[in-house]
């Protein structure tokens, strides 16, 4: 496995400065690093730096509404909504999946296919966390059944 960046570490501790990561991982691919640390809650923190961004929004439960705007009303950027897909693609297969405060750090800045490794550094991010096997089809399976959190109203 590559080294994960020291930027990413350093900018962990800057956003979140009580807390550590509790995992350093990416995706397929590897151009997208997660540093996250479950924070009790059903909210997801995540900040970009290469994009500017900070955001929070609830994570989706099976059987409910998903959410697709942030904690203050605003819609959620693809990004994110990946994030909270995946969040939910967990969910739906009976994991209790926590909250996170994250940050994102891609090595060649943001480029084509940043939305989708997005989704997939956080579905190894909550993997890694909870200890959890491999979906069928491994972690690009889990995005084959996103469908439903994108088409519900």
């Amino acid at each position: 496995m590559a080294a994960s960046p020291p930027q990413l570490t350093s900018t962990f501790a800057h956003v979140f400065p009580h807390t550590r990561p509790a995992v350093i991982t990416h995706g397929p691919g590897g151009s997208v690093w997660v540093a996250a640390a479950p924070n009790a809650s059903p909210i997801v923190t995540l900040v970009v730096p290469e994009l500017d961004a900070h955001l929070a929004f609830r994570l989706s439960q099976p059987g409910q509404t998903a959410c697709r705007h942030d904690v203050i009303g605003l819609p959620l950027p693809p990004w994110g909504l990946y994030v909270g897909a995946i969040g939910l693609a967990w969910a739906a297969r009976g994991f209790s999946v926590p909250g996170l405060d994250a940050v994102v750090h891609t090595e060649h800045g943001v480029q084509a296919g940043f939305v989708w490794e997005t989704g997939l550094a956080f579905a190894a991010a909550w993997q890694d966390l909870g200890g959890w096997p491999n979906p069928e089809g491994g972690l690009l399976g889990l995005l084959m059944h996103l469908g439903p959190y994108f088409r519900e109203a």
